[in-house]
């Protein structure tokens, strides 16, 4: 029997930084150029910060690798070198040390870290997370980014744009 493979693409984006915020999870399938789904919000109730919307994008991923798509085996991609090394290499080390960086500090962003170490605890899981250089001409990336701008400032023209200029087909499921 064959694996399903999905990919998803997250980002994050913020005003100011710190300032009002979006993000974006996105399932986009290069081989039909479509894509199948998308989940955005929005953090305008206090000052946020890029990283955290960049976090709130790869929680999304990881919920819907465990759930939605957990009989598939999914890659979430990020452009956030802080959010992949968060996961793949730093999270156990602070997990063991009672959340303190190297500093002896608690480590920034604590709650959002501490609900990803959750999905790092999996024993078997069906999914990993990536690096995809940003804004490098990469779809999936350039899709993600354009929807978590579209939380930001409200305005979605520059999604609009990339799906027109590159004949991509929406088919949300």
């Amino acid at each position: 029997m064959k694996t399903i493979e999905i990919e998803l693409y997250t980002d994050g984006a913020c005003s100011g930084n710190p300032g009002v915020g979006g993000w974006s999870c996105i399932r986009y399938d290069k081989e039909t150029n479509t894509i199948r789904d998308a989940w955005i919000g929005k953090d305008d109730q206090f000052e946020t910060t890029n990283n955290r919307m960049e976090l709130r994008g790869l929680l999304k991923g990881l919920e819907l690798a465990t759930t939605k798509y957990k009989d598939c085996f999914v890659t979430i991609y990020s452009d956030s070198l802080y959010v992949v090394k968060t996961f793949n290499e730093w999270i156990t080390s602070w997990a063991g040390n009672n959340w303190t960086n190297s500093k002896k500090e608690l480590v920034k962003n604590f709650d959002l870290i501490k609900q990803l170490y959750e999905y790092k605890k999996i024993d078997f899981p069906n999914f990993q997370i990536l690096k995809v250089p940003g804004h490098a001409h990469n779809i999936g990336n350039e899709l993600a980014d354009a929807y978590a701008t579209s939380q930001k400032f409200g305005d979605a023209s520059k999604l609009a744009k990339i799906i027109k200029e590159n004949d991509i087909t929406l088919a949300i499921e």
